[in-house]
């Protein structure tokens, strides 16, 4: 499942403890316009449900709920690689939106949660791995938190092993490990922490979630990045892990996990 998919089951499942949170006393125009919200976030309304939820944090200033409903809601309207100055704006004002509910409560997890989506959907992956960490740390059992930390690893050195492989006129074809031993150990001390930080990130997201696809997939082309930059003996084991991770990606994937 997408790590944005994740965020959306996350804060769904937080409706009726939400609307159990409106029990303090409200104006009938807050609370009907965060009722109005929740439908039309529910239905995947997401810009409706964001116009909404600003009545309600209008009316209500102090209901942090809907500051909360706000930022998700704006983070679901944000569409990734659309460069366009409107969904630029949608961005920006999640961002605000977020920071606004974390200004009121600093170890909220949803808008934590919702910072470390949005840099994501951006590509701004320092940002992201930042706030990633900063919702680990508030819920450790945060699987899309997880398998993004390990992706954004990946993003990070992805590119520059297959760039070495280039260099050597290997192609992806071509068994490992880099032939060019120098090349290897630059490597090697360069990016090789990150390599197994991001491994240990997606190792631990499929402890949670063993059906995890998108998690075996990213684990694997880490294994695979490492396997370059290790001896023979290190590439074939590397190999060996790759080779069953993906053997079981595509059984869950065709099983819908």
């Amino acid at each position: 499942m997408h790590p944005i998919a994740f965020h959306l089951r996350l804060i769904l499942l937080a409706v009726i403890a939400s609307l159990a949170a409106l029990a303090q006393p409200l104006s009938i125009a807050a609370r009907d316009a965060f009722n109005v919200g929740v439908r039309e976030f529910q239905a995947g309304q997401y810009q409706s449900s964001a116009k909404s939820f600003q009545k309600a944090v209008e009316r209500a200033p102090t209901l942090l709920t809907a500051r909360v409903y706000l930022a998700t809601a704006l983070v679901h309207a944000y569409v990734p690689d659309d460069t366009s100055t409107e969904n630029a704006e949608v961005g920006k004002a999640a961002l605000a939106a977020c920071q606004e509910v974390l200004n009121r409560d600093a170890a909220n997890v949803p808008a934590t949660d919702s910072m470390a989506t949005i840099y994501f959907q951006m590509r701004e992956f320092v940002r992201s791995r930042e706030w990633n960490l900063k919702v680990v740390a508030l819920d450790p059992g945060s699987k899309s938190s997880l398998y993004m930390l390990g992706a954004i690893y990946l993003s990070e050195v992805g590119n520059v092993i297959r760039d070495a492989r280039n260099s050597l006129g290997m192609t992806t074809a071509d068994p490992g490990p880099l032939r060019d031993l120098e090349l290897r150990e630059q490597l090697r001390v360069k990016h090789l922490k990150n390599i197994n930080d991001g491994i240990e990130f997606e190792r631990a997201c499929l402890a949670l979630d063993g059906e995890y696809a998108r998690a075996m997939i990213t684990l694997a082309d880490l294994l695979r990045v490492r396997a370059d930059l290790g001896d023979a003996s290190a590439y074939a084991s590397d190999m060996t892990e790759v080779a069953d991770l993906l053997t079981r990606a595509e059984k869950a994937v065709a099983a819908g996990k």
